[in-house]
């Protein structure tokens, strides 16, 4: 029978060590990453040498904030993996050795709380004690009277008695004095000893099959959420007869619980967790109370929110529009999109459509609607399409729409993205003088030259760009914001000085930038810099420019602008029953700088819709004028210490019993 029982006591044993893979414990480290302007993917790398045979290969000191079904391994090498799981390992990494001391402090103090019981029971006897001496106060009887003898024998008894008892109450309170104390003294020692920390972290254990023994190497990526970056840009121009230095910046920023220390970096313009599918158009019919249905586009609509309510906020968008529609797909009108921590609110329009401007630093989107539930998302994307659940389900289908008013409604989004975008310095290029500088192909060929990318490998797909950056860095998991250089560009542009004397005597500068498009530029801030002087900070806004790209560089001192009245006459006509105003300014212009400019000057003249108003002009000095606006532009260049005078000369005709005001 014990033969028996060994054989199969050896077989056990022969299973569990043969079934069992060889573990190889492998430590990573962050290699590489890609930093997206909405998360960031990671790359580890290690390197272990595998015997030929099945093995169990343990990555260990993963973080548990990493989510092991998005986690990818790959590997070099004659191998093949068989499988991959994960486990959560618990380590105890400090106040292990001080268990002993706990437990004999304990016991200790227990022993000493028990002598303190024991004291305060023999203090529990003495005060009974006393209290009875106390209530026994009467000697002798009505009978017998009282015996002087007993009397004084039971006195000198009391009396003995009382100091007993007060001296023994007395010991008992020092003793449990001193007992205290050495408890207080045991609870300050066990107070010091450090407490047991623990570490929990991530194992992914990968089972390999090596064919030979060699050295591989292994690359582990998974996703991050809380990473991102956004653009900022400086723009320095030493004088007007030099190339604009427009530097490319990327601000990176991460939370992700891991610190990225001495890596690569790359930054990628793609947003993965963008939805990658276009839109679905539905048949679009037009009655006597119509509007646009929006199917949904992503599958189930529930779903669609949760992916919303699970992306982060985008620092680097200025601008959300999108369609609001209840859970049928049907367009909410009159829908409110209010910013949070501001007054800002706007309304969908008869499409359920909206735009709203997102400020620096503001991000929180709430999506209301009367009888709806409302809906809080982070500004994510620059389009985000909302569904509201309704409580009876149905949308507000009681507006009517006639035909012309389908347009205005139209135009009305369209307007305000117009108008809260504009650039700063928008050139009206209607009747301008100079336009972009003529470039042949040589010259464009010499402009690529000079865009010079600092250390940066720049790679395109079709929906991202990504720059690789040849230094490594550091970048700590706390939010922090660190500046990286991702291009510089040496660009040709042509400097144009605008004023309007009328209102401002200060001629400002702007550069004008063509071919902009092909420099992969993101929205972002952008510090301004002229003649080694920083200017301020202005807003470079790519939503809705066109060709040219305008950038202010504010104000130049070394240009002087006076507006002098020269006439201001007003007689009455006998023959034409009539009065006639007329008016004249000299506009003076004078370049002190060293070189010659290029400038525009805007003034205007009234415009009126009244018949029996007569506006004529008899002087305008070759400017431009619109006659629907009134506005006149004079664009001219003035050499370095020259001056060009401007006269503006007009005459208003009107009856005589009109009272107008010039």
């Amino acid at each position: 029978m014990k033969r028996i029982l060994s054989i199969i006591t050896i077989c056990i044993l022969s299973l569990t060590t043969f079934g069992k893979d060889n573990e190889i414990k492998l430590s990573s480290s962050i290699q590489e990453v890609t930093v997206f302007q909405q998360g960031a993917q990671v790359t580890r790398v290690a390197r272990a040498n595998i015997p030929v045979g099945t093995h169990a290969l343990i990555f260990e000191g993963l973080f548990t904030g990493i989510d092991p079904a998005q986690l990818k391994v790959t590997g070099e090498g004659d191998f093949t993996i068989l499988s991959m799981n994960h486990e959560y390992h618990t380590d105890t990494i400090a106040g292990w050795n001080g268990e002993e001391q706990r437990k004999r402090l304990q016991k200790e103090r227990a022993a000493l709380s028990e002598e303190i019981s024991r004291e305060n029971g023999w203090l529990d006897i003495y005060n009974r004690e006393e209290t009875m001496l106390s209530q026994n106060q009467v000697f002798g009887t009505k009978e017998e009277g009282v015996d002087l003898d007993k009397l004084k024998a039971a006195a000198d008894f009391v009396r003995q008695r009382y100091i007993d008892i007060r001296q023994q109450r007395l010991a008992i309170q020092d003793r449990v004095a001193t007992l205290t104390a050495k408890i207080a003294e045991i609870d300050l020692e066990y107070s010091l000893i450090p407490p047991i920390q623990t570490k929990q972290e991530l194992r992914m254990i990968v089972r390999v099959k090596a064919k030979k023994a060699e050295v591989a190497t292994f690359k582990l990526q998974y996703q991050v959420n809380n990473a991102g970056w956004y653009a900022g840009y400086d723009a320095r121009v030493a004088s007007i007869d030099q190339d604009l230095q427009l530097d490319y910046n990327a601000f990176v920023y991460q939370t992700s619980g891991e610190d990225w220390e001495d890596i690569e970096l790359v930054i990628s313009t793609g947003t993965p967790r963008q939805n990658k599918n276009k839109p679905k158009l539905s048949p679009w019919q037009l009655g006597q109370a119509s509007q646009p249905v929006v199917q949904p586009n992503h599958g189930n609509h529930l779903q669609l929110n949760s992916g919303l309510k699970n992306a982060t906020w985008n620092p680097n968008v200025r601008q959300v529009s999108g369609v609001v529609m209840d859970h049928n797909g049907r367009a909410l009108s009159g829908a409110s999109v209010s910013l949070g921590g501001t007054n800002t609110v706007v309304s969908t329009n008869a499409y359920g459509q909206y735009s709203i401007n997102i400020p620096v630093n503001y991000g929180v989107l709430h999506f209301t609607y009367p009888g709806a539930i409302t809906q809080t998302f982070n500004a994510s994307g620059n389009t985000m399409n909302i569904y509201l659940q309704t409580s009876n389900g149905q949308a507000n289908n009681g507006v009517t729409i006639q035909h012309d008013e389908v347009r205005m409604a139209t135009l009305d989004v369209a307007e305000v993205q117009v108008l809260s975008h504009a650039p700063a310095a928008t050139l009206n290029n209607e009747g301008a003088l100079f336009s972009g500088r003529n470039r042949n192909k040589q010259d464009q060929a010499m402009e690529e030259e000079r865009f010079t990318f600092a250390s940066v490998q720049v790679a395109y797909t079709p929906t991202q760009t990504q720059f690789k950056i040849d230094a490594k860095y550091s970048i700590p998991s706390t939010g922090a914001k660190y500046a990286v250089q991702v291009s510089s560009f040496d660009l040709d542009a042509d400097y144009l000085y605008q004023c309007v004397p009328k209102m401002d005597p200060t001629a400002y500068l702007t550069a004008r930038l063509t071919g902009w498009e092909d420099l992969n530029l993101l929205s972002g801030n952008m510090n301004v810099y002229f003649e080694d002087t920083y200017v301020g900070q202005s807003q470079l806004d790519l939503s809705h420019l066109e060709d040219t790209l305008n950038i202010s560089l504010g104000p130049d001192k070394n240009i002087h602008v006076k507006r002098k009245s020269i006439k201001s006459d007003q007689k009455d006509q006998m023959i034409s029953g009539k009065t006639k105003d007329t008016r004249a300014w000299d506009i003076v212009v004078l370049n002190k700088k060293r070189s010659d400019i290029n400038i525009r000057i805007e003034d205007q003249i009234p415009v009126t819709s009244n018949e029996e108003i007569e506006i004529e002009v008899e002087s305008i000095s070759g400017g431009s004028l619109s006659e629907e606006s009134g506005i006149i532009v004079w664009d001219f260049s003035i050499k370095s210490n020259k001056e060009k005078s401007l006269t503006l000369k007009y005459s208003v005709r009107y009856p005589k019993e009109f009272v107008v005001k010039l």
